[in-house]
């Protein structure tokens, strides 16, 4: 293999990423070098990207955190994987415990975090890798790495609907994919999608969920409280915006809960009124769905496989690297579910 990788790095917000051959350091303690076969891109990233995040001191950085991809080497201390193992690259870590790599590029060091994927090699920590489960296709093990974990925690992990639950489900892209199909998973029909993409409905309704509504103003209210005849029980926001996530605070009764793992612009804020809490209504977040990676990836993966045609549709494009910056104009411009990117080797 070469001593180089071809990497997309931001180094100036609101631009596009710039393609750059970088050396290679060894891995050092408790690192691996992995060979990367895929990466998704995510709404974090368009948010690191055009200043939605407090990134600038940062900057230059390398980005993407889930991928799929193969160890090649080992630093020491790594005895979790071995060399030739194929690994989920993904931000949800196994410790806090930091490994970060500097790359430098001309006069500048690039930063890197824990896990980067937008490079056809990258040094990540032992702490963010983990052995792919059978049966799942490199590409859509992708999915592991971030949205369908967080998605699915949210449901499995930290909120356990009853069968009989009255779910609203505010945004479907790709942590609102991994929260439907936890639902199904858990034979869960009563189901209210807020959600304005036609294509985003239709992977809804392949999925046997037949109830939406495009909006969040009154109108929109109205048609949920009278599909349930009350409100929700649980509302799952995954939308990203602070008007969202308040419609969701309203659209639960008062013994109800209201969970969201998206996060609006840094400088954003949601209004709460003070009787939402006191009567009883529970507003909680969630970092990853509390995902287990060991424990969570092989559950999460067999269910991936059971709707695999789908999600194949769902994620037919891919881009090669080359063209990632038009893979992160087309997510960002809603004209794609979730950009994959394959990496040329």
């Amino acid at each position: 293999m070469s001593n180089k990788t071809e990497a997309a790095v931001l180094f100036k917000l609101n631009s596009n990423l710039k393609l750059v051959k970088l050396n290679l350091p060894e891995p050092s303690k408790n690192q691996v070098l992995v060979k990367i076969y895929f990466s998704s891109i995510c709404r974090s990233q368009l948010m690191e990207i055009y200043s939605g995040r407090k990134n600038k001191k940062w900057i230059p950085h390398m980005l993407g955190h889930e991928g799929v991809g193969k160890i090649i080497k080992l630093g020491t201390g790594v005895k979790n994987v071995k060399i030739g193992d194929i690994v989920v690259l993904t931000w949800i870590s196994l410790s806090k415990r930091k490994s970060n790599s500097k790359f430098k590029f001309n006069d500048k060091y690039i930063n890197s975090g824990n896990v980067t994927t937008f490079s056809n090699y990258s040094i990540v920590s032992k702490f963010n890798v983990i052995k792919k489960p059978k049966h799942i296709s490199n590409k859509l093990a992708v999915l592991l790495g971030c949205c369908i974990s967080t998605g699915s925690g949210m449901v499995f992990n930290e909120t356990n609907p009853k069968i009989s639950s009255k779910i609203v489900l505010i945004g479907l892209g790709g942590v609102g994919l991994g929260i439907l199909l936890a639902l199904k998973e858990k034979n869960i029909n009563s189901v209210f999608i807020v959600e304005k993409d036609k294509k985003k409905i239709k992977i809804a309704k392949n999925l046997g969920y037949k109830n939406f509504t495009s909006g969040i103003n009154h109108k929109d209210k109205k048609n949920i409280l009278k599909f349930f005849k009350s409100k929700a029980d649980i509302c799952y926001e995954s939308a990203g915006s602070v008007n969202t996530i308040e419609f969701g605070i309203s659209i639960v009764k008062s013994s109800g809960h209201i969970h969201f793992a998206s996060h609006p612009e840094s400088f954003k804020k949601i209004k709460i009124f003070p009787h939402e809490i006191i009567s009883g209504k529970k507003i909680t977040g969630s970092w990853g769905g509390s995902c287990n990676p060991k424990l969570d990836f092989k559950i999460y993966a067999k269910f991936i496989v059971k709707n695999k045609k789908l999600l194949n549709k769902v994620f037919e494009k891919e881009y090669p690297l080359k063209n990632i910056n038009t893979a992160i104009k087309k997510f960002k411009d809603n004209k794609i579910f979730r950009p994959i990117i394959k990496m040329q080797h």
